[in-house]
């Protein structure tokens, strides 16, 4: 009963989402997943540049989240080559994700939960932290989701303002999907540091988790815990 009860809160998050998404601002930026390898550097010209960053490799309990982040990566941001297809450059937030080496062969003859494994254990932790130590704030734990209108590899100084930062370091594995959700919706804003826009981010997100909370009996215990905690779960400069 529980689960089904789930499930009709998550259908119903997802159709909101999706209406937000499709009659929001027209003018937004559209999220694209690509990886970004060892030795190689971010394309120029992008609207906005947004990062799965893992400060270190995870511990039993932290795999968890590492996994699920994963997940909403793959499954609910389109493939960049796809969306170049049809957008300028200029209008889509490039979503990288750090390895090693060149993923594509490898995932095509991977089980989902297989490509999950391979991209946790071929994360360039190297290139990611080198990433994290470019903004002002202690980013030891996470992982994070950063967003900067330009290519962290160019950036030549500390970060202190307009980027988007967001901190799964406490967040529930079985919530963390609609905080990517609700990370997309923030980060496609023109003016993502906009302090309108993050009230209204952080209020859609406090009844989002809320209503799913009543779902979750784990979720629910911490959520007075969380509330407390919202801002530094995200940070907006």
């Amino acid at each position: 009963m529980k689960k089904n009860k789930f499930s009709r809160v998550v259908v119903a998050i997802v159709i909101s989402i999706v209406f937000q998404l499709w009659f929001g601002c027209s003018s937004s930026y559209k999220p694209g997943r690509t990886y970004l390898i060892s030795g190689q550097y971010e394309e120029e010209n992008f609207g906005l540049y947004s990062y799965i960053l893992f400060s270190q490799k995870p511990d039993k309990e932290d795999s968890a989240r590492y996994a699920e982040l994963i997940s909403g990566y793959l499954n609910k941001i389109p493939e960049l080559n796809q969306l170049t297809n049809y957008l300028n450059d200029s209008s889509i937030n490039v979503v990288y994700f750090p390895v090693l080496e060149d993923p594509l062969s490898q995932l095509d003859s991977l089980a989902f939960k297989e490509q999950i494994d391979w991209l946790m254990s071929n994360y360039d932790y190297a290139r990611a932290s080198a990433y994290l130590n470019k903004f002002e704030d202690d980013l030891f734990e996470g992982p994070y989701i950063v967003s900067y209108y330009k290519p962290l590899s160019i950036v030549d100084s500390v970060l202190t303002e307009k980027y988007l930062l967001q901190d799964f370091s406490q967040v529930h594995p079985k919530v963390i999907s609609l905080w990517v959700d609700a990370f997309i919706r923030q980060s496609s804003q023109t003016e993502y540091w906009n302090e309108a826009h993050l009230r209204t981010f952080s209020n859609t997100l406090r009844n989002t988790i809320a209503i799913a909370a009543e779902g979750l009996q784990e979720v629910g215990k911490s959520f007075s815990w969380w509330e407390e905690s919202l801002k530094g779960w995200i940070v907006l400069k």
